[in-house]
């Protein structure tokens, strides 16, 4: 009997042995250290009522709130240090907010692409070397979910690692007639004064100006979210080294253009439509070179929505082309024998190490 009950002890302390084993398994491959932030593109103002990042078990991170909202679109913005460090993905986001240039509030709540968002924890991305040229092949881990609203009731959520920003999901909100105590409880502040009051605080007077002369561009970020099959292509015989891309949809990528690092992510099937490129390269005379290229957004758009609806089998290639003086680059898209030349384009160039 004695033996019995030592047996059945051992085999209880190897059950419980095996169950945390597991369970601390579990907890690796399915919690990661992550925050929530929020994001509203700059010349439209909101402000962020409540946001809930929840996850399958029904508890939630909350997105930071009662605040106003302009930092850009998938750009992170505040973020809470709160509840436990490693924590289980969102399954679901909850949001309202108030959006100053219409005068208008929005809430929904939407299913998000669990899986999805799973897969980019769990490989990280690949990043560039560190500036000293350490640490070849490191990868980034994801450690923030930002959440973007804008006019029209446009959401788009991203996945965020250092530099890097992937989308995730586009959603659209719809308007709610919801108490204006919500954004302020003084009753001597009319709401049409507050509105104006905060327009003036939030943006520069030029911005303000055109944002007054124009009406609110509904529906431009969900535009923005189009994605396209292209890829970016260095002029040949220059020696790049490495291309980052800032799309219309708030996408931060990074390229390996050297074709030596062992550790590089597949490039994306597509992308959104590119508002900025940070490109560094060598000359032939072994100087090394940085070059910030900012596009018209409209006319990025413009150019990607009309050459890729061109019947052709060469696929759509965006060529950047620095000055043999080194002062400038040139940026054209290309399909087949179809050739756009980008005119807005502002370009400045560095010297570097």
């Amino acid at each position: 009997m004695v033996k019995l009950f030592i047996y059945l002890g051992l085999g209880l302390v190897f059950v419980l042995v095996v169950y945390l084993f597991a369970s601390k398994i579990y907890r690796m491959n399915n919690t990661f250290d992550w925050l929530a932030t929020e994001c509203a593109p700059k010349a439209y103002p909101t402000y962020l009522v409540k946001g809930d990042l929840i996850y399958a078990a029904g508890d939630s991170l909350y997105v930071p709130d009662h605040r106003d909202v302009y930092n850009g679109w998938g750009v992170s913005g505040s973020t809470h240090v709160v509840g436990d460090q490693f924590k289980p993905l969102p399954v679901q986001l909850e949001l309202t907010w108030f959006s100053y240039t219409e005068d208008k509030f929005y809430t929904g709540k939407f299913e998000l692409p669990a899986n999805k968002l799973l897969e980019l924890f769990r490989a990280g991305t690949a990043a560039p070397d560190d500036e000293n040229g350490t640490n070849p092949g490191k990868r980034w881990r994801f450690d923030r979910i930002i959440v973007g609203m804008a006019p029209g009731g446009d959401i788009s959520v991203w996945a965020g690692a250092v530099r890097v920003v992937k989308e995730v999901a586009t959603y659209r909100a719809h308007p709610a007639d919801l108490p204006w105590e919500l954004v302020l409880k003084n009753p001597s502040i009319t709401r049409a004064e507050w509105i104006v009051d905060t327009l003036n605080r939030c943006l520069p007077p030029e911005v303000l100006k055109q944002v007054k002369s124009l009406p609110v561009p509904v529906g431009r970020w969900a535009l923005f979210a189009k994605r396209f099959p292209w890829a970016p292509v260095l002029h040949a015989g220059l020696a790049g080294r490495d291309l980052w891309i800032k799309g219309l949809n708030g996408e931060v990528e990074w390229l390996d253009l050297t074709g030596t690092r062992k550790d590089v992510d597949l490039p994306p099937a597509t992308r959104g439509a590119p508002r900025e490129f940070t490109l560094y390269w060598s000359t032939a005379e072994g100087d090394n070179l940085k070059a910030i290229i900012t596009l018209d957004e409209d006319e990025s758009m413009a150019a990607f929505d009309k050459l890729s609806g061109i019947q052709s089998p060469e696929p759509l290639t965006l060529l950047l082309d620095p000055a043999g003086t080194g002062d400038t680059v040139d940026v054209f898209l290309q399909r087949g024998k179809s050739l756009y030349r980008f005119e807005r384009t502002v370009v400045k160039v560095y010297s570097v190490r």
